[in-house]
């Protein structure tokens, strides 16, 4: 497996992203680009490279207001540089605009992997409704038919989120209906 960041667009504009891959540790090396789109204030997980090429080298950002291009680009001079540590020592990549520029900045988050909801063999996908509720602030989460219905009647259900913390910790947790811990992840 590769590498997964959120990449956040803080302005009110359409951007065109463009991120370049390294290859293996070395910034000289680069083993390809993945370009991407985010609609303005939208977030958006994108997984890229192998397991082996897990690092980005550099990022490009473009947009098209009013009939004029703005566009930026900035790449890892050396491994250790401020820009290199944003790019690869946190999973929250944040584009905001400041004038004509863009300003890239970033911070580590937990990244919901998988939620599920039921028991057994019956059990539903809630990845994208925990990770919504999660980025809207909430960090304690208990089982109940709210977050996929009931897929098993009659029976005591769980909800199972597996997450990674921004320094790559994996982290699991489980609760039971009617438990009232809940499962607890650091907040956003």
């Amino acid at each position: 497996m590769g590498g997964v960041k959120d990449f956040e667009n803080r302005t009110d504009l359409t951007l065109s992203v463009t991120i370049h891959v390294r290859a293996g540790a070395n910034p000289d090396t680069e083993a390809g680009e993945q370009t991407f789109g985010l609609r303005p204030w939208q977030s958006s997980m994108v997984s890229y490279g192998n397991s082996r090429d897990i690092y980005l080298n550099g990022l490009e950002v473009m947009t098209l207001t009013d009939g004029k291009v703005t566009a930026q680009q900035q790449f890892v001079a050396r491994r250790g540089s401020p820009f290199d540590d944003i790019l690869n020592k946190n999973n929250h990549v944040i584009i905001q605009r400041q004038g004509d520029a863009f300003t890239i900045t970033s911070h580590n988050s937990v990244l919901i992997t998988y939620a599920g909801y039921g028991v057994w063999n019956r059990t539903v996908d809630v990845t994208g409704r925990v990770t919504a509720a999660y980025q809207k602030g909430q960090t304690v989460f208990l089982a109940s038919n709210d977050w996929g219905g009931d897929p098993a009647p009659g029976e005591r259900k769980y909800l199972f989120i597996v997450w990674r913390e921004g320094n790559g910790a994996t982290g699991a947790g489980v609760v039971g209906e009617n438990d009232s811990t809940g499962v607890r992840l650091s907040p956003f």
